[in-house]
Protein backbone atom coordinates (compact mmCIF):
# COMPACT_ATOMS: atom_id res chain seq x y z
CA UNK A 1 0.00 0.00 0.00
CA UNK A 2 1.30 3.27 -1.02
CA UNK A 3 1.64 6.12 1.45
CA UNK A 4 1.27 9.63 -0.25
CA UNK A 5 1.88 12.73 1.54
CA UNK A 6 -1.48 14.32 1.89
CA UNK A 7 -3.12 10.99 2.98
CA UNK A 8 -5.08 11.88 6.42
CA UNK A 9 -2.89 10.78 10.07
CA UNK A 10 -6.76 10.96 11.96
CA UNK A 11 -9.63 11.71 9.91
CA UNK A 12 -13.04 11.32 12.12
CA UNK A 13 -16.59 10.95 11.15
CA UNK A 14 -19.46 12.19 12.63
CA UNK A 15 -23.08 12.38 11.72
CA UNK A 16 -25.22 15.95 11.73
CA UNK A 17 -28.68 15.98 12.52
CA UNK A 18 -30.01 14.94 8.75
CA UNK A 19 -27.97 11.45 9.11
CA UNK A 20 -25.33 13.34 7.51
CA UNK A 21 -21.86 11.70 7.52
CA UNK A 22 -18.90 14.66 7.31
CA UNK A 23 -15.40 13.58 7.66
CA UNK A 24 -12.73 15.74 9.07
CA UNK A 25 -9.54 14.84 7.48
CA UNK A 26 -7.27 16.14 10.22
CA UNK A 27 -3.42 16.56 9.73
CA UNK A 28 -1.89 14.89 6.49
CA UNK A 29 0.78 11.83 7.29
CA UNK A 30 3.26 15.01 5.78
CA UNK A 31 2.51 17.26 8.24
CA UNK A 32 1.78 14.61 11.43
CA UNK A 33 5.39 12.79 10.40
CA UNK A 34 7.18 16.35 10.37
CA UNK A 35 5.43 17.45 13.69
CA UNK A 36 7.07 14.49 15.65
CA UNK A 37 10.46 14.82 13.42
CA UNK A 38 10.26 18.72 14.94
CA UNK A 39 9.90 17.68 18.36
CA UNK A 40 13.13 14.98 18.04
CA UNK A 41 15.35 18.07 16.19
CA UNK A 42 14.15 20.64 18.73
CA UNK A 43 15.15 18.22 21.92
CA UNK A 44 18.64 17.43 20.33
CA UNK A 45 19.41 20.78 19.82
CA UNK A 46 21.53 20.18 16.69
CA UNK A 47 20.49 22.79 14.14
CA UNK A 48 19.96 26.02 14.21
CA UNK A 49 16.49 27.09 14.66
CA UNK A 50 15.31 28.65 11.30
CA UNK A 51 17.00 25.32 9.79
CA UNK A 52 14.57 23.12 12.28
CA UNK A 53 11.14 23.25 10.41
CA UNK A 54 13.00 22.67 7.00
CA UNK A 55 14.66 20.03 8.14
CA UNK A 56 11.73 18.59 9.78
CA UNK A 57 9.82 18.70 6.51
CA UNK A 58 12.78 16.78 4.58
CA UNK A 59 13.04 14.31 7.10
CA UNK A 60 9.23 13.45 6.68
CA UNK A 61 9.19 13.60 2.98
CA UNK A 62 12.26 11.15 3.37
CA UNK A 63 10.10 8.66 5.54
CA UNK A 64 6.98 9.04 3.37
CA UNK A 65 9.47 7.66 0.65
CA UNK A 66 10.86 4.92 2.61
CA UNK A 67 7.57 3.99 3.46
CA UNK A 68 6.82 3.66 -0.26
CA UNK A 69 10.02 2.04 -1.44
CA UNK A 70 10.20 -0.52 1.57
CA UNK A 71 6.11 -1.33 2.16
Amino acid sequence: MQTRKDDTAFPTWEQDEDDIVLQTPGLTKREYFAGIALQGLISANKYLLHSVPTKAVQIADELIKELNENP
